[in-house]
């Protein structure tokens, strides 16, 4: 089980520029490509069920805690929530074998076409950015995501490592991130929840 704290917008049709622009700045790597399949929960906005990859990973989320509309670098305003997570490798030729015995309709395939940069929190409270997830940080993305026939894009940051550390190393990616002003101004009509809460609006 991992403990992360996030904070995520959702918008419709593609991503701004500014935020591409951004990454290129913070020299992110290449896109990365999958699809990814949901489970519908009717009211489960504090629930995530996925298969990763199709079939790559059975992941759980369930949120332990929603600590509100809080204001990041710059005055972006998002609401911060608290995520218990858990990840099961699964055998693709079971899962097909099995089934999972859903109504129709509960199964949700999201194309994700996602650029992806990683802070690692110093002892200092300060942020660099690295090549992989290690230790305390905060990840930070920029997805283009393709669900029911309709273009979206998402940005996310999930603050990952020492659970007391959470806090500090979200603010702090943020403050690096949001450097400038009209990556913030990109974030201002999106609304701010995560995945489960997203695919109830868009289904």
């Amino acid at each position: 089980m991992e403990t992360t704290l996030e904070v995520r917008w959702f918008g419709p049709g593609r991503p701004p520029d500014v935020l591409a622009t951004r990454f290129d700045e913070l020299r992110a790597p290449a896109p990365q490509r999958r699809t990814d399949t949901y489970v519908l929960l009717p009211g489960g906005a504090a629930l995530g069920v996925k298969l990763r990859d199709g079939r790559v990973a059975f992941e759980l989320k369930l949120r332990s805690q929603d600590l509100g509309d809080t204001t990041w670098a710059g005055g972006t305003t998002g609401r911060l929530e608290r995520w218990q997570k858990w990840s099961l490798p699964i055998d693709d030729a079971a899962c097909r074998a099995a089934g999972l015995g859903l109504p129709a309709g509960s199964l949700v395939g999201v194309e994700k076409h996602r650029r992806l940069v990683t802070f690692q929190l110093a002892p200092d409270g300060s942020v660099d950015v690295v090549d992989e997830r290690v230790g305390d940080g905060c990840s930070v993305e920029v997805t283009s995501l393709l669900a029911k026939g309709s273009e979206w894009w998402s940005v996310g940051f999930e603050a990952f490592g020492t659970e007391d550390r959470l806090a500090g190393a979200l603010a702090a990616a943020a403050g690096a991130f949001f450097s400038e002003s009209g990556t913030c101004a990109a974030l201002a009509g999106a609304r701010s929840c995560a995945y489960p809460a997203w695919l109830l609006e868009i289904t």
